[in-house]
């Protein structure tokens, strides 16, 4: 069942209940995320002047937290923040012991407080650290491109070395934003170009579907770690064929397809109603493509 809280719909949990792996990773991202706003906001106090930061705490009190200006203001808290995202002070909390308890991210604290992240001090599964931010390329640079170039450029743990698009316009038109101002990315019009730079390390293949499996299949070949917007590709056996890649390349690389609706509480909110309450599903209608008014292509 589901009980209200604060005119909320949340999942109850007892006291062992198992938080879904994926709310922990979305509740771990959202307070590393939250950690990095903080240090920014710090350091724009400290240097009003400096076009950059002011240029980047305008993206976060309109963009990345503009439902949320008393975090910004400093009167809600980084958990405070969590529990009005996810609706639930509980869940909040087991996700945060769990998260803590990762010692490659985070180190426990001498006066019992919040365990401090490493930051890019953290630590593979091999006990290494990348000591460096990831160079990315955005491959695409409408929309999507402009999205996820905000959330690079507001992270530390990533530099956004290339912006890519067939119109020129449009990729130059991203590499001028305020935020990269202090290390503007290089401008092309073809996605191989990046890929040969040997001090790239990942791309975003933010380009229409079409396209999707020969940009990251490239990508893979050049040895890059992938972020993939989805869909993953048009047609069933070009996904397959990209499958196979992922599984033929180098097992330290990461292919991730982009599905943020698998980390949102909603979703796992419905997750749970259905098995809960309706029962097993016998047939599922997509309607984002009525929505959109078209498909995509």
């Amino acid at each position: 069942q589901l009980s209200s809280q604060s005119g909320h719909l949340v999942v109850p949990m007892s006291q062992n209940a198992h938080v879904h792996p994926l709310l922990v990773a979305a509740i771990k991202s959202e307070y590393i995320r939250a950690l990095a706003c903080k240090e920014l906001l710090q350091q724009a106090a400290a240097s009003p002047a400096e076009p950059v930061l002011s240029a980047k705490v305008h993206m976060l009190r309109c963009e990345t937290y503009a439902a949320f200006p008393e975090f910004i203001s400093g009167s809600l808290s980084i958990q405070q923040l969590l529990v009005r995202m996810f609706d639930s002070e509980e869940l909040v909390e087991k996700a945060l012991r769990l998260a803590w308890a990762d010692t490659r991210c985070f180190e426990t604290v001498a006066d019992g407080a919040a365990p401090q992240f490493k930051g890019l001090d953290c630590t593979n599964d091999f006990g290494v650290a990348d000591s460096q931010p990831l160079n990315v390329a955005l491959i695409g640079c409408g929309q999507m491109g402009r999205a996820h170039g905000i959330n690079a450029a507001l992270d530390p743990s990533y530099r956004v070395t290339w912006a890519v698009d067939i119109n020129k316009v449009s990729a130059e038109k991203l590499a001028a934003m305020p935020v990269f101002a202090d290390a503007p990315p290089h401008v092309s019009t073809d996605y191989r170009e990046a890929l040969a730079d040997m001090k790239l390390d990942a791309v975003l293949v933010l380009t229409p579907p079409s396209t999707h499996k020969d940009i990251a299949g490239a990508a893979l070949q050049a040895g890059k770690h992938v972020c993939c917007e989805k869909p993953m590709c048009l047609l069933e056996e070009d996904a397959a064929e990209l499958v196979k890649m992922c599984d033929s390349t180098s097992s330290n690389l990461v292919f991730l397809l982009a599905y943020p609706r698998r980390f949102g509480i909603d979703d796992h909110k419905i997750i749970h109603t259905i098995r809960t309450t309706l029962g097993q599903p016998v047939f599922y209608r997509d309607i984002w493509a009525i929505v959109k008014g078209h498909i995509s292509e």
